[in-house]
């Protein structure tokens, strides 16, 4: 076995058949069976390895009565189809389950008991497939499809035969059988040789009504032959078809359209060594693929090849490249457990993957160890030292003022000091001029004085507000009209919103676009009648806003394609604190550390400053402003032309800054230690165009897997979500699209969703636990940036044509 992972290799069996052909075959996760002809006597018999045993049962567990051509297990149900025949088993596990040298318990005397044998089904099957509860097997061929109804009887139902419904596939496309079938839930998908695909209502009881026709998805390809074909889980809600051009692609189950493709020959050639593959001819077909709990599973003629689940991150580990001994006949099960046998070496290849501890059956959880990585270690001393103003230095450190006069003033001499201009002092009144009569001035006294020994003292320790999250299947999201009425009326923007952020406690919207200005948008806007204030200084589009944690004055930092970063402080003036001359072009800007820094991405580096702005010096010089910004630190994304955005939780001090890169590289930088933990290379396969984490959690009650997590989102119609203490992906969402423009991906702010902006004017929301789309709200433009209130379950959309809309929860 050629370029085999050493935890493979240990768990990896081999059984010579010498004299024996192998016809079909099927797999478990505890046992394998296979049905071939004996090489003495030419009769048909079935046969099984259990993974407890090195060595295969010394004798068959049946002697078939007819000629297999196809066996299906599931669970304790054994179904095995020949020439117009179709028979049940049932398996006794526990029997099947051989000693520790590979001999039968001679106490057993059988293995297998026979359900029933029965004949009626059409010639030439091709392919099985359970239903989900196994009460069901569609049996597909040429010339029909076949329900076989495989519930276990009652002893006095044994004599009658089993239900069997033959369906003429005529009636939905121009051909009366079946390549392949699948079940997914109350839905059968049916798929024939000339790849047309549809789904069919097919409930419990389809022995009595008849399943019909659902949804007509048309010919899939009309260049390539599908070549394997199940389903992804309920969950995931799709459907997994392989081609004979090596490649994987992913179905909605309810539109039963395309909405992701896997190119498992580029990822192989990319993840191994190319002298292991054949990339010609029939090596490419996908012979095989099931999905699992964990794994997807494909099987080619050169590979066996692991992908994880919920993020179809290729499992180097895991995967076997089969080199010369190419499989004629596969199996594979849920578990990852799989068989293949050679007809050139006459060998069986056995994996049990229940027999084998592997690096990810842990789910892809971290250890303990590893969990909390936000702040291990201290920031140095160099990084935290406070950046004064030069009114704040101490007299040795300010630096020598110019001269006022024609000459200093000589020793000894008393020099006048800088003083305010008063007028006088202020008068105290009389209480004369007041409106109100003498006698109701007294009363009001008394009652004040009352009032003040009878008053305890407040409490200061007043409950926060907290984000309390409803499910968007039962609370789906809906347009707030008055608030989007207001802003239709008087539109904010006149380009694209490129960026979005709520203030600290919601109370404010901040938005940057391409029109060279930025907006802060005062919340509830209804009430507030669209006002907001204004934040001009910029000459080329602003590219990225963000604002500090603050609640009463939030200050806000500005990054724009003309090269300059603006910080600004909206509450007290319209004008900006600072302005910097950067030299490149500003592609993201952000907070970090509790606002102890203001970072931003110009060209391949990240640049972390420390800040101070300055109110002025008062009534001496009202005009003063001697803020400004100090670079701290700065790193660089390798190999890459430019950082196409950072993102860091600010709400705690938090060392972890994540990065996403032109060259579709992904990584993490640890500002304490002043290097990267982990880059990713390929995270996407095509370049990316965002990051984010969880920046709104400040009053959710948020679990250490969300704070490790962030996502990344590509021209390929993916977002990816990574747990920072891992090196691949944890989960892949891939049901919407995006493949020409950039749109707005956000976590909620307790982590379950992620809204993601799609090409198709919509906003779709995936539940982070499942991948499942909850909710899919419909937009007037492409969504090109999205965030979510920090309290309320409100949502901010910023559209391609300067709109902003928002949608809240019904």
């Amino acid at each position: 076995m050629s370029c085999t992972s050493t935890n493979v290799a240990s768990v990896l069996r081999t059984l010579p058949l010498h004299g024996e052909s192998v016809v079909c075959m099927a797999v478990s996760s505890q046992l394998l069976v296979w049905c071939g002809q004996d090489g003495t006597d030419g009769s048909h018999v079935m046969y099984g390895w259990s993974y407890q045993g090195d060595e295969p049962f010394q004798r068959p567990l049946l002697d078939l009565s007819f000629a297999p051509l196809a066996v299906s297990i599931y669970q304790e149900k054994i179904v095995v189809v020949g020439e117009c025949m179709v028979a049940l088993f049932l398996c006794n596990l526990d029997a099947c389950m051989a000693t520790d040298d590979g001999t039968l318990d001679e106490k057993e005397t059988f293995l297998l008991t026979t359900e029933f044998i029965t004949r009626g089904i059409p010639a030439g099957t091709t392919h099985l497939s359970w239903s989900t509860d196994g009460a069901t097997v569609a049996i597909s061929s040429p010339h029909a499809m076949t329900l076989l109804d495989t519930r276990l009887r009652s002893n006095e139902d044994e004599a009658s035969p089993p239900i069997l419904l033959a369906l003429d596939c005529g009636d939905w496309f121009d051909d009366p059988g079946a390549s392949f079938t699948t079940f997914g839930g109350s839905a059968l998908f049916v798929l024939s040789k000339t790849n047309h695909l549809i789904s069919l209502k097919c409930d419990d009881s389809w022995w009595e009504v008849e399943p019909f026709l659902q949804r007509d998805g048309h010919i899939l390809s009309r260049t390539q032959q599908v070549t394997s074909f199940t389903v992804g889980g309920s969950e995931e809600g799709h459907l997994v078809v392989g081609y004979s051009d090596g490649t994987l692609r992913l179905i909605m189950q309810d539109t039963l359209e395309v909405f992701f493709t896997v190119d498992v020959t580029r990822q192989l050639y990319r993840e191994v060594s190319s002298s292991c593959l054949d990339l010609t001819g029939e090596s490419l077909y996908v012979t095989n693929v099931v999905v699992g709990p964990k794994f997807m599973v494909v099987i080619r003629r050169d590979a066996v090849v692991f992908y994880d689940r919920r993020s179809l991150e290729l499992l180097t580990p895991l995967t076997v490249l089969l080199g010369e001994k190419t499989p004629c006949i596969s199996a594979v099960s849920g578990d990852g457990t799989w068989g293949v046998w050679v007809l050139d070496t006459q060998e069986l290849l056995y994996f049990p993957m229940s027999s084998t501890r592997t690096p990810f059956d842990c789910d892809g959880e971290a250890d303990e160890a590893t969990d909390i990585v936000h702040a291990r270690l201290p920031l140095p001393s160099r990084l935290l030292e406070p950046l004064l103003l030069p009114s704040q230095r101490k007299p040795e450190e300010k630096e020598p003022s110019r001269s006022r006069g024609k000459a200093d003033p000589g020793k000894g001499r008393k020099v006048p000091a800088d003083k305010p201009v008063t007028f006088g002092h202020p008068i105290k009144s009389s209480g004369y001029v007041s409106s109100a009569p003498w006698s109701v001035q007294q009363r009001d006294k008394k009652l004040l004085k009352r009032t003040a020994k009878a008053s305890k003292p407040i409490n200061t320790d007043a409950a926060l507000p907290r984000y309390t999250f409803l499910s968007p299947v039962n609370h789906p999201f809906a347009p707030m009209a008055s608030a989007n009425k207001v802003l239709l009326a008087s539109p904010i923007h006149r380009a694209v919103v490129t960026s979005a952020k709520f203030s600290a406690n919601g109370s404010a919207l901040l938005t940057a676009s391409g029109d060279a200005t930025a907006f802060m948008l005062k919340f509830p806007v209804a009430k507030n009648g669209g006002d907001g204030i204004a934040l001009r200084v910029h000459e080329s589009s602003v590219n990225t806003i963000d604002v500090s944690t603050s609640i009463k004055s939030p200050v806000v930092v500005t990054g724009s394609g003309d090269e300059q970063v603006a910080v600004w402080q909206p509450m007290k003036r319209s004008s900006p604190y600072i302005v910097e001359k950067i030299g490149k072009n500003i592609r993201a800007t952000k907070f970090i550390y509790t606002d102890m820094f203001i970072g931003y991405a110009a060209s391949n580096t990240v640049t972390l400053c420390r800040y101070i702005l300055d109110d002025g010096g008062g009534d001496l010089d009202r005009k003063r402003n001697e803020s400004r910004m100090k670079m701290m630190l700065e790193f660089t994304a390798p190999s890459a032309q430019y950082v196409v955005g950072f993102d860091a939780i600010n709400y705690f001090a938090s060392n972890i800054v994540m990065w996403a890169a032109s060259n579709k590289s992904f990584g993490i930088y640890d500002i304490a230690v002043g290097q990267h933990i982990s880059i990713v290379e390929d995270a996407h396969t095509r370049p990316l165009h965002s990051i984010a984490s969880l920046a709104a959690g400040r009053y959710a009650s948020v679990g250490s897997a969300q704070l490790h997590m962030c996502l990344t989102a590509g021209m390929d119609n993916c977002v990816r979500l990574w747990d920072i203490r891992q090196k691949r992906s944890v989960r892949q969402l891939a049901q919407h699209r995006n493949s020409a423009t950039t749109v707005g991906a956000a976590f909620s702010p307790n982590g379950s969703l992620v809204a993601v902006g799609s090409e198709t004017r919509a906003v779709l929301l995936y539940d982070v636990g499942t991948g499942a789309v909850l909710d899919k709200i419909v937009t007037n433009d492409v969504p090109t940036s999205i965030c979510w209130h920090p309290i309320e379950n409100i949502l901010a959309v910023g559209a391609a044509n300067g709109g902003i809309h928002f949608m809240g929860q019904k």
